[in-house]
């Protein structure tokens, strides 16, 4: 059976204690004295060493009360400072306080409030009653920020910026919706938003270690984002609008705590996401997710033997750890964990070569499991020597055949009967402005041909070039001048040139 439920009466009795503070309902004007100044209305006493003034009533008189729209807190008097904000006045406010009706202040007409960075302290209950103010902004300099906000009733928007031990103080308010934490704050209060049905996402800074019992009681939050963190038993107990809860993981000693109950009755969280580092350890108490059947996921940033290491837990996910005893006898919730959730990859790469028979392939792998596949072309072949398989004789054409080393694919030819090759047939000339170009037709089993020119003074033919297809470029031919050319083919066998005994020339004269 679930432990009784106290924590409505716990929060009655912690906000009535913190804010049992001595009540300066204004019945009567105020006048300056030595220690009293008055300022645009505000009240301002001097602190028994002389040193601070402190906010001690907004208003000097009732007239001021209902008409004074706007307040600016002074940052100093006569060189002094304005250093703190006492409870100015409270009211009956639901089950919180009680202080009788005939002595309620009515039609306070303030809208705004300005709080002066010479402000170090800011007491319980400090703006209760001032209804009309829709923003208020924390300066830096505030050391200690009590339960200040309790049942302003159309605050809508604060921003923290000091640094506070632990922020609670917004119950009752029932407009409130933007809460901006721009400071190091270590925990959240119990009640911090008891009854503040509009604040629906929040997110808190990496400085919170845990948040208390109730903080989030009665509240209408849907989302919330938090630093690993101890999460107190009844912290969330009853927030049945709540959906998803992220866990940020800043640093490897963190401990995540789930305390008893914690979410208990959280009927609409369907999320648990934990990114960053991950924790040191988890740990699930007793009832931390009961009756939260519709919980399906968690989103875990490390591996599933990290999270078995560190779990409290031999399953992936209960509502109830397995070795307490009552486990057993209690339904439990089951949750598909998702590992690797936003982690940075990290991939190594795995190379398999192509070959001229299969393409390669380059596979970066994770170790969270995602694969990024790149596919290699295939390669060339990769061709040996030419090698005579039938010798050609004086009348029959013999072949040559060479092997790729890879796939064992083949290739062959033929070697022209009688080794050498053919006459080159007759050349063709194209002559251009600048260059003329041999043209011949392809001799049967020639591997190439040798281009030679005839020297007229010697009167033998030289050597130009050899080429193996069946086409020359001759350039720097002077203009005017005659030229006599021969092409003969010729093969190669064993890695000897064979050439034709045969040979065809052709006589012509650059044009001019």
């Amino acid at each position: 059976m679930k432990k009784k439920f106290t924590l409505f009466a716990s929060l009655i009795m912690l906000i009535v204690i913190s804010c049992a503070f001595q009540s300066s309902l204004t019945s009567a004007a105020w006048t300056e004295s030595e220690d009293v100044k008055i300022i645009d209305h505000v009240v301002y006493e001097l602190d028994e060493k002389g040193k601070s003034y402190t906010v001690v009533d907004w208003f000097d008189t009732e007239e001021a009360l209902n008409t004074v729209t706007e307040i600016n807190i002074a940052e100093e008097i006569d060189g002094i400072p304005v250093a703190a904000i006492k409870t100015c006045f409270a009211s009956n406010y639901g089950d919180f306080f009680y202080i009788p009706e005939e002595e309620t202040l009515k039609n306070v007409t303030v809208k705004e409030i300005h709080i002066p960075s010479s402000i170090k302290n800011i007491h319980n209950g400090a703006f209760i009653e001032l209804d009309g103010v829709k923003e208020i902004t924390v300066p830096k300099t505030v050391e200690f920020l009590g339960e200040a906000f309790v049942g302003m009733d159309s605050l809508q928007k604060v921003t923290i910026n000091c640094d506070d031990e632990t922020l609670s103080g917004f119950a009752g308010c029932p407009e409130l919706s933007s809460v901006i934490i721009n400071s190091d704050v270590d925990a959240i209060g119990s009640g911090a938003f008891f009854k503040c049905p509009k604040v629906k996402n929040l997110v808190l800074p990496d400085s919170v270690e845990k948040i208390n019992s109730g903080a989030f009681y009665g509240s209408s939050v849907e989302t919330v984002s938090m630093p690993v963190c101890y999460v107190i038993e009844e912290a969330f107990r009853g927030c049945k609008t709540l959906k998803k809860v992220t866990f940020r993981g800043t640093d490897s000693d963190d401990l995540l705590t789930f305390g008893e109950w914690a979410f208990d009755g959280c009927s609409n969280l369907k999320k648990i996401v934990i990114t960053g580092t991950s924790p040191e350890c988890i740990n699930v108490c007793k009832g931390a997710f009961g009756d939260c059947d519709k919980l399906t996921d968690i989103y875990f940033c490390g591996s599933e033997s990290k999270w078995d290491s560190v779990h409290s837990m031999d399953v992936k996910v209960l509502s109830y750890p397995i070795t307490t005893v009552e486990a057993n006898n209690m339904p439990y919730v089951e949750a598909k964990v998702h590992f690797y959730h936003k982690h940075t990859h990290n991939f190594t790469l795995t190379v398999k070569n192509a070959t001229c028979k299969k393409t390669g392939l380059k596979t970066y792998s994770c170790i969270c499991g995602d694969e990024e596949k790149v596919v290699i072309k295939k390669a060339e072949h990769k061709f040996g020597e030419w090698k005579t398989t039938k010798k050609a004789t004086a009348k029959v054409d013999g072949t040559m055949k060479r092997t790729c080393k890879v796939c064992g694919k083949t290739e062959s030819k033929a070697v022209v009967y009688g080794i050498k090759p053919g006459k080159t047939s007759k050349i063709a000339v194209t002559d251009k402005n600048l260059t003329v170009t041999l043209n011949w037709t392809e001799v049967k089993g020639a591997t190439g041909y040798r281009v030679y020119r005839y020297d007229v003074e010697t009167g033998k033919y030289k050597k130009v070039k050899n080429v193996e297809n069946t086409q020359i470029t001759l350039k720097n031919l002077a203009r005017g001048e005659k030229y006599k050319y021969a092409v003969k083919a010729y093969c190669v066998v064993d890695g000897k040139a064979h050439f034709s005994s045969k040979y065809a020339t052709v006589n012509f004269t650059k044009a001019k």
